[in-house]
């Protein structure tokens, strides 16, 4: 917990996350990746993949708040992960409604699975590592990035995998995000190939091996 000029800062890993909350996650997801592919299935498909996150055991939600506002947050999973399948057992309806209006082709159904599972894409050399948790997105609201508040975000994930006995986190960035790349690098995580998730995108697959901190 911190005191800055805007108020009090405070990270948690938080739990049973209201309505409210879990609207404020996808915001952040997505005005932090405005051109990605879930993005474009809109904030009604957001909102219900955070409700899903927030159901699954296997998931965690670390957030930032400031003044109770949700400012950042780190959802991240166990390996394998069921994200998919409580989605679909716990809001066949719902998802069914919105994904007739965003979805005009099997493409489109088939870029949900891929973007999910986020293994689909081949790596371009052989890579024999073995995963047993993930990022599944990390996200700070504009005007508090470069503050150290996704550092702080990805620690306190750290120190649940040690707590946890979790040693090896998978994580998939854009190419193109450059500061992600960044961060990810300076808190040890190790390039380990390139992906293609979906055809013509190129992402990058990195491993953060905790036996080494």
């Amino acid at each position: 917990m911190t005191k800055n000029s805007d108020g009090l800062l405070t990270f948690r890993l938080a739990r049973n996350l209201n309505a409210s909350q879990i609207e404020d996650l996808a915001s952040l997801h997505a005005d932090n990746i405005p051109n990605g592919f879930l993005t474009t299935l809109g904030d009604d498909f957001l909102n219900l993949l955070y409700s899903a996150i927030n159901l699954n055991k296997d998931c965690e939600i670390f957030v930032a708040q400031c003044n109770e506002e949700i400012i950042g947050f780190l959802a991240s999973s166990r390996l394998p992960t069921g994200i998919l399948k409580t989605l679909v057992i716990n809001f066949t309806v719902r998802l069914a409604f919105v994904l007739c209006g965003a979805l005009t082709s099997f493409v489109s159904i088939s870029k949900i699975i891929e973007t999910l599972r986020a293994s689909k894409g081949r790596p371009s050399n052989k890579s024999t590592c073995v995963f047993d948790y993930q990022i599944i997105n990390l996200c700070v609201k504009a005007e508090y990035q470069n503050r150290k508040i996704g550092r702080t975000l990805l620690n306190q994930m750290i120190d649940h995998c040690h707590a946890n006995n979790l040693s090896s986190v998978k994580i998939v960035t854009g190419a193109s995000q450059i500061s992600a790349r960044r961060l990810y690098l300076s808190a040890g995580a190790e390039w380990v190939a390139d992906l293609e998730i979906h055809k013509g995108v190129k992402s990058l697959l990195f491993l953060l091996d905790l036996r080494k901190k």
